[in-house]
C-alpha cells in the first residue's frame, strides 16, 4: 500500500508542463490504482477534449494531453486494483462542460472509486 500511496503522492504534485512521460510510466506501474489513474485523469483536463472528436481535430500543441486523456479512458477499465479511494466531484475536477460534446467522456470516469484509503488523507508534499 506504501508504494501506491507514493505513486498517487507523485501524480498528484506533478508539474504537467513537465510532459507526460513520468505520468505514463506511473499507470505503468504495477502499483498503480484506479485512484491514482481517476486523479491524474481529471487532472488532465478531459472536459476541454470532449469538443473534438478525433486527435486530428485537437489543436497540435495538445495533442500530447489528448492522447493521455485517450489513454487512460482504455485502460482504466482494465485496472483491477483499488486501493485509494478517489471520488472527481468531491476533489472539485467536474467542473463546466464543454458547449460542444462531440466526444463525451465515458461514464466509468465520473464514478468514485471504492479504495480503502481516502485521497484526502494523503499529503503529496509529506
Amino acid at each position: 500500500m506504501k508504494q501506491t500511496e507514493n505513486l498517487y503522492k507523485r501524480a498528484r504534485k506533478h508539474n504537467w508542463d513537465d510532459g507526460y512521460t513520468k505520468l505514463y510510466k506511473i499507470l505503468e506501474n504495477k502499483n498503480c490504482d484506479k485512484g491514482i489513474a481517476l486523479m491524474m485523469y481529471w487532472f488532465s483536463s478531459p472536459k476541454y477534449f470532449t469538443k473534438f472528436e478525433n486527435e486530428e481535430e485537437c489543436p497540435s500543441y495538445n495533442r500530447d494531453n489528448y492522447k493521455f486523456v485517450k489513454h487512460v479512458e482504455k485502460i482504466y477499465p482494465t485496472i483491477e486494483k483499488e486501493i485509494i479511494k478517489y471520488d472527481p466531484a468531491d476533489d472539485g475536477m467536474l467542473g463546466r462542460d464543454s458547449e460542444i460534446i462531440k466526444s463525451p467522456i465515458p461514464e466509468i470516469m465520473f464514478v468514485p472509486t471504492n479504495g480503502i484509503i481516502d485521497y484526502k488523507d494523503i499529503n503529496p508534499y509529506s
